[in-house]
């Protein structure tokens, strides 16, 4: 049975405590758990909106598996090289990198991710690192949905 993930705890054992108890028998570090909840203006814990989709996998009538679908944006940088020298275009690109984050601030995401081609990534990746991105450590994977 597939079934709504739930934040209100029930007489047994709310799903959020039972995605940690799965989470950490998995010996996944506490720093992958996904943020599922944040704090509102008034400082309450309240689900994550970026959170569109959580789902549970029951078994034998037990939360089996989870699945979480977040919101997050994908980043495309297009630089003419033939204007401006060098310098001029790192100086642009810094500022134009802290405009979108202020930009995906607003809208309420909390990364940017690059995907950056492999003939381009020993340069350009140089670069996203000196703008405080972070090559991720895990090798991504894309399900196209058509």
């Amino acid at each position: 049975m597939i079934r709504e993930f739930d934040f209100a705890p029930t007489m047994f054992q709310s799903d959020l405590e039972k995605a940690r108890e799965i989470h950490r028998a998995n010996g996944l570090d506490e720093r992958c758990f996904p943020n599922l909840t944040i704090k509102n203006a008034q400082g309450e814990e309240v689900p994550n909106p970026l959170f569109v989709a959580k789902e549970i996998f029951e078994a034998e009538g037990k939360p089996v598996m989870m699945c979480f679908l977040k919101m997050t944006s994908e980043l495309y940088f297009l630089i003419d090289h033939n204007v401006g020298t060098p310098e001029e275009r790192w100086e642009w690109l810094q500022e134009f990198k802290e405009f979108m984050k202020r930009r995906a601030w607003q809208l309420g995401l909390e990364q940017m991710t690059a995907f950056v081609p492999t003939d381009i990534e020993p340069s350009f990746g140089k670069r996203l690192q000196d703008l405080g991105f972070v090559k991720s450590p895990w090798q991504s994977y894309t399900l196209n949905i058509e």
